[in-house]
């Protein structure tokens, strides 16, 4: 547990144990097509791939040499709340000790460490309509090497 003395000495990166994943939405008729792209074309590899079914959605990461990605699958992209929409880029990490760090430097957090299908996530605003996602993925659902 990082105590709130430790979060203000330490910055954000600190908590980080892996990233950036781009968040990118796309529909899920054109899931199959992008995976397979940039599988083959990107040289990826599948961290994770789970079903969100309260934001009926598919989330899958691909690690690449050339660029991580975390997609949202969706066709409901205007229903999902503001926070979800700016997500531009998601880390593996502490969760805990990145939302006490981001509050010492007086960002603004949008959501406090929250279960999920996929394990846990939280989300600091950087700018309005720039916001960071730190998540903790389910051990059961990593495909590969373990964040």
């Amino acid at each position: 547990m990082t105590t709130s003395s430790q979060a203000q000495e330490r910055k954000l990166p600190d908590f980080f144990t892996e990233g950036p994943f781009i968040r990118t939405f796309i529909p899920k008729a054109n899931a199959e097509q992008f995976i397979a792209n940039y599988i083959g074309q990107m040289g990826g590899e599948v961290q994770y791939d789970f079903v969100f079914e309260k934001i009926d959605s598919r989330i899958i990461a691909i690690k690449s040499p050339h660029g991580n990605v975390s997609v949202l699958f969706t066709d409901n992209y205007d229903a999902l709340p503001d926070y979800t929409k700016n997500t531009r880029a998601m880390y593996y990490g502490d969760i805990q000790g990145a939302v006490a760090a981001a509050r010492a430097a007086g960002l603004k957090v949008l959501q406090d460490y929250t279960k999920t299908p996929g394990g846990a996530q939280g989300r600091i605003e950087m700018a309005p309509g720039y916001n960071i996602e730190v998540i903790e993925i389910a051990p059961e659902l990593l495909k590969s090497a373990k964040p």
